[in-house]
């Protein structure tokens, strides 16, 4: 046997130990062991290489040891010219992320959650709401432990603060988030709510029971439910469109003919217009299914319109329509000359770091805001070897900005690509077979967390798990090896 046949033996032995070692090891280790210095680390990915089999059968196993911290540097070495070594730190890689997906390795936390939440989940500062349309759960953020239940209807979950809204557009109740117990409640039949700072804006296509007038836009308090302002809606037809809140604007759409609309902009504090702006006249082709973002000072609205001069006003057949979006000056209301041929009300959307980044079925994209939305960069989720593709937007879901990364729900687990530059920096794998992520991410103080729910390994019966993830060693996972 020659010293190259000998030197892939070692090899080969140092690895299988590795890889049967490294969960034990790095899940034992205490949490307050010292940090390692980069430049131990270097040298021991240098010694990988080494000639003597005792030098880099040690180096090996003290790199399974250091875990997650070595995983950059590795990284690197895997391009080495030398295969032995790329090789072995490939190796060495998959086990450190074995045994970092353990789930006693403090990378994460997932707990179980009881029920099922398919229909809503939201997230306060210390709690996950879960809702199945006949209770709602109260898990904390922090261990995973049921905190409150209560009866439920088929409610809409909003939260701010430390009060819970739930409405199902005939009535809406306040509760306190930390009891569950109610605070007030209101009769608010057929409106749509949307959160304000510390208030609700509300937009009632008919009046109240026993009143008589017309649309009408209103204001609760957040506090107590009492009115703090309300105005008469300009929509003869008792139908608003959709509606848009924020901080600085409560913005809904009101038909003013036959398939032609225009936008409203009211002061959050005092219920004054601020602006009307036409969407779109009489004579437009036909428009459907609007949605909002914004960012900058601009507001973007992205609707589908009717390609097809045939197809009713009414129907939207989507293979017969085209996604664009207008952009305006969200303080004066101004139709900015630049419209967008992109986007989609179906797909995620983002305003962050001068990009407005949009996440579809296989690609995410970004423009550059400030050089007439010229797409900067694309990435594909799916590369046509294991059929990934972002998750449907849902319930405080979507592309989540943090730290100059947008993470995003893909079908096996959580990506995170660079706003600069579309480079996939790291992903977190779920159970690549039956579970899928279903409401988040969402980030509070550095932990990222987001509900899973499907077919685990090793059940025949559906689970449901809330995952809490520590960004700052998930960051060190990079990406798996191809």
């Amino acid at each position: 046997m020659g010293p190259n046949r000998h030197r892939k033996a070692a090899w080969a032995v140092a690895a299988a130990l590795c890889l049967l070692s490294v969960a034990q090891v790095q899940n034992t280790q205490p949490s307050s062991a010292p940090a390692v210095t980069e430049q131990r680390i270097a040298a021991l990915v240098a010694q990988l290489g080494d000639d003597s089999r005792t030098n880099r059968e040690q180096a090996a196993s003290e790199l399974a040891q250091i875990g997650l911290p070595a995983m950059d540097a590795l990284r690197q070495a895997a391009q080495s010219g030398d295969a032995e070594t790329a090789h072995q730190a490939r190796l060495l890689r998959t086990a450190i992320t074995q045994a970092a997906l353990a789930d006693d390795s403090g990378l994460f936390r997932k707990t179980e959650v009881a029920g099922h939440f398919r229909e809503h989940v939201v997230f306060t500062k210390d709690l996950a709401i879960l809702h199945d349309r006949k209770t709602l759960r109260a898990v904390s953020l922090a261990d995973g432990k049921q905190k409150w239940t209560r009866p439920a209807l088929n409610w809409t979950l909003l939260t701010q603060g430390d009060t819970l809204i739930c409405w199902d557009r005939t009535e809406l109740l306040a509760l306190d988030v930390a009891t569950g117990e109610p605070l007030w409640q209101r009769d608010i039949r057929y409106a749509r709510v949307m959160l304000g700072k510390d208030c609700l804006f509300c937009i009632q296509s008919v009046p109240p029971k026993g009143q008589d007038g017309d649309s009408r836009a209103f204001c609760l308090s957040m506090k107590d439910g009492s009115v703090l302002w309300e105005l008469a809606v300009d929509a003869p037809d008792h139908n608003p469109l959709t509606e848009y809140g924020s901080d600085d604007i409560c913005l809904f759409s009101v038909r003013v003919a036959d398939h032609a609309w225009k936008l409203v902009s009211v002061e959050p504090a005092s219920g004054k217009k601020l602006w009307e702006a036409v969407m779109h006249s009489p004579g437009d082709p036909h428009t459907h299914c609007y949605n909002y973002a914004s960012g900058g000072g601009r507001l973007y609205v992205f609707y589908h319109r009717n390609t097809d001069p045939n197809t009713p006003p009414n129907v939207c057949d989507w293979s017969k329509t085209t996604p664009e979006t207008r952009v305006y000056d969200l303080a004066s209301g101004k139709r900015l000359e630049t419209d967008l041929a992109v986007g989609s009300v179906q797909n995620n959307c983002t305003v962050a770091d001068g990009r407005l980044l949009f996440a579809f079925e296989r690609t995410v994209v970004a423009h550059d805001i400030d050089r007439d939305y010229k797409t900067v960069w694309s990435f594909r989720v799916n590369d046509g070897s294991d059929g990934d593709y972002v998750l449907p937007r849902g319930p405080d879901s979507g592309i989540l900005i943090l730290d100059g990364t947008a993470l995003l729900a893909v079908r096996s687990g959580l990506l995170a690509l660079d706003i600069a530059t579309g480079k996939p920096m790291w992903k977190f794998p779920t159970d690549p077979d039956n579970a899928r992520i279903h409401s988040g991410p969402v980030a509070r103080n550095g932990i990222v967390y987001f509900t899973v729910e499907g077919l685990f390994k090793g059940s025949d019966t559906g689970r449901r798990y809330l995952y809490a993830l520590d960004v700052s060693k998930a960051k060190q996972l990079g990406m798996p090896e191809k």
